[in-house]
């Protein structure tokens, strides 16, 4: 096999056997969509603007961020989503590619040069969109990527992927700090701060009774409860966080509930966290299996706090779930959260140093025994947060911005 037809494999993004490549539907039918000519320098920008992000999967849930974002574009006629593949980058076929975690663009493989082979077609082949005219936008999540299985390799493809970027976007400037920090070629390129987004009115329940939540979930109606949901993934600690919570409730002697909800896939992961969990069942609640949309709410409403127990967190859509549900949320004191904390006042948005303790649990409790649920009035008058319309809007109006770079043959 000739690396050329070795490369190819890594077409898919998924970590299953090759399969093929997913066909393409333009909205409102299933014919196949054509390939899009290649574009010039000097060619006026076309309607619709063909957009897609490896990220999004509108059969399947994936990042809340960027499953809400996208679903805004598939209702602006001026848009046209389309299913990611490496094949249609290299064809032209898009006018912006939105990234959210590069880390996962290639294959998760279990050898060096396989997993070399795969980043190296991935970068080739945004090389090839890029030279058709394709615009290349990053938008931050996480400086230090999630679980690599190599770690000097995917640093060095993180490093190429920055360089590559036609555009990134952070929602402050604190964010902002962080990567250019970590990847400073940075600095070189088109960068905008889109601020924050809100999740009011994208729930069902975000307005039920605590005591209602609690009921719906079978949860103690009478004691204070942490809760840690979200995917569970290594790099937030879980087992850590379980086991210093169990310690705590054994030192104190308190009644208090640490609630820890979201999908768990890798199975070493999942028996460490119930393992950690068996030290105290009473006060350890594990929902260990996926959320769906209409029970989100519930989770926030039943909870007394948040915590987010990873000092890795430079932006956490969890603890923008939280505010927007009137649920107060402890979080690492970096990246984002430097921002938010000069307009959202303990004890609604709370920020630590380090990791997770015993101290910071009693304090946690403590506040949240004295807080009444509630939006916080930053995010209610749109001062740090906005509808995911109108932030939809205010991304278009940038990739239209980058792509006349394009076009003005700048």
């Amino acid at each position: 096999m000739g690396i050329l037809q070795a490369l190819s494999l890594y077409d898919d993004l998924d970590k299953g056997p090759r399969r093929k490549e997913a066909p393409e539907y333009p909205r409102g039918g299933r014919n196949r969509v054509e390939p899009r000519p290649q574009r010039s320098k000097g060619e006026a920008l076309r309607d619709p603007i063909v957009i897609t992000s490896p990220h999004y999967n509108r059969y399947s849930a994936g990042n809340v961020d960027v499953t809400l974002l996208f679903r805004e574009f598939e209702r602006i006629a001026s848009v046209e989503v389309r299913d990611f593949s490496l094949n249609a980058a290299r064809r032209g076929d898009y006018d912006i590619i939105h990234v959210h975690w590069p880390e996962w663009l290639p294959r998760r493989e279990k050898t060096p040069w396989l997993a070399a082979l795969s980043a190296m077609w991935v970068l080739n082949s945004l090389a090839a969109a890029q030279k058709r005219g394709t615009k290349l936008v990053w938008d931050a999540n996480n400086t230090m990527p999630h679980e690599p299985v190599f770690r000097e390799l995917t640093d060095k493809f993180m490093m190429r992927f920055a360089a590559m970027s036609d555009l990134f976007v952070s929602c402050n400037a604190s964010l902002g700090d962080e990567f250019i920090a970590k990847f400073p070629v940075l600095i070189s390129k088109k960068r905008r701060l889109l601020g924050n987004r809100n999740y009011v009115g994208v729930y069902a329940h975000e307005t039920e009774s605590s005591e209602n939540a609690r009921r719906l979930l079978g949860l103690p109606t009478d004691e204070p409860i942490a809760l840690a949901f979200g995917s569970a993934r290594h790099y937030k600690n879980l087992p850590g966080m379980i086991d210093t919570f169990a310690r705590y409730r054994q030192r104190t002697n308190r009644a208090c509930t640490l609630l820890v909800a979201g999908g768990v896939t890798d199975s070493a992961l999942e028996r460490e966290i119930r393992q950690a969990g068996e030290r105290d069942p009473r006060g350890i609640r594990l929902d260990l299996h996926f959320v769906p949309e209409s029970d989100v709410a519930l989770y926030f409403r039943a909870a007394s706090l948040a915590l987010i127990g990873t000092v890795q967190a430079v932006k956490s859509s969890v603890a923008g779930l939280a505010l927007s549900l009137g649920t107060p949320v402890w979080v690492p004191r970096r990246g984002a959260a430097i921002d938010d904390a000069d307009e959202i006042d303990e004890p609604m948005l709370n920020t630590y140093d380090g990791g997770i303790t015993e101290a910071i649990i009693h304090r946690a409790l403590d506040m949240s025994e004295n807080v009444r649920h509630h939006i916080p009035p930053a995010l209610r008058d749109g001062r740090i947060g906005e509808s995911w319309s109108a932030y939809a809007q205010r991304m278009l109006d940038e990739y239209r911005s980058v792509l006349s770079s394009r076009n003005d043959g700048r």
